[in-house]
């Protein structure tokens, strides 16, 4: 018992010691630091906010090289649609040309603007030089649709939904005949240089032997990944 309350004596002691060597500052300098500001939104997963003048600057890009009509905006279940979805009718080609877009494809502005510079920039060389030809329209199997991926009911939502991707079948040629880009007829080494751009350019290009749902198109969109990862799956068969 003596030594108990001996130890309760020298405990009070110590305590004592520590408030007047630290009391002050937790009751007064305390109080008086500033707390951080808080968090953006952004920092919560939020979207940032695009800047008003980018779409915009991209419609300018856009009507430079295509023929494009306004799209209204369009909302749908499931976070389908946007307020940026334009009609793209047509691409200049740099001989002057239109390549006509049948039908037109309901995009993104940016999908659009880089689908544009695409065409015009390295497919259409790649005809002209490897096949000699030049082209004449293009066969949209789809744009913008509110879907699941691959029409799977339940699945997640697909780029399509937002008008960030598209899905090529061939083209037509100032010949009169038709390109497949899943035909195994056509040239081969013209059908891998257009893999090859395409992968360069979008993030997600799928093709024969990706998943069983693209063996007769090529679907590209420009989906963003964690990391920047791509995804580049198209056989080139014979």
């Amino acid at each position: 018992m003596r030594y108990g309350r001996f130890a309760q004596h020298v405990l009070s002691i110590i305590c004592a010691g520590w408030t007047l060597l630290i009391g002050p500052a937790f009751s007064k300098d305390a109080a008086s630091v500033p707390l951080p500001p808080a968090r953006p939104d952004a920092a919560k997963g939020a979207p940032a906010a695009e800047p008003a003048d980018h779409h915009l600057d991209c419609e300018k890009q856009l009507g430079a090289i295509g023929t494009v009509d306004k799209h209204p905006v369009v909302t749908g279940a499931g976070g389908c649609g946007g307020s940026n979805l334009v009609s793209l009718r047509a691409v200049m080609l740099p001989a002057g040309a239109p390549l006509t877009l049948i039908p037109p494809a309901v995009l993104r502005c940016g999908m659009a603007l880089a689908l544009s510079q695409w065409l015009r920039d390295e497919v259409a060389p790649l005809f002209a030089t490897k096949a000699d030809h030049e082209l004449t329209s293009l066969e949209v199997a789809a744009s913008y649709e509110c879907r699941g991926q691959n029409r799977v009911a339940g699945a997640k939502l697909s780029e399509h939904g937002t008008g960030n991707a598209i899905d090529l079948s061939g083209f037509s040629l100032s010949s009169g005949r038709s390109f497949l880009l899943t035909d195994i007829h056509e040239p081969k080494s013209l059908r891998e240089e257009l893999r090859q751009s395409a992968c360069k350019t979008f993030t997600t290009v799928l093709g024969p032997g990706s998943d069983g749902y693209h063996e007769t198109h090529v679907h590209l969109d420009l989906r963003q990944r964690q990391g920047g990862y791509r995804i580049c799956q198209w056989d080139i068969r014979d």
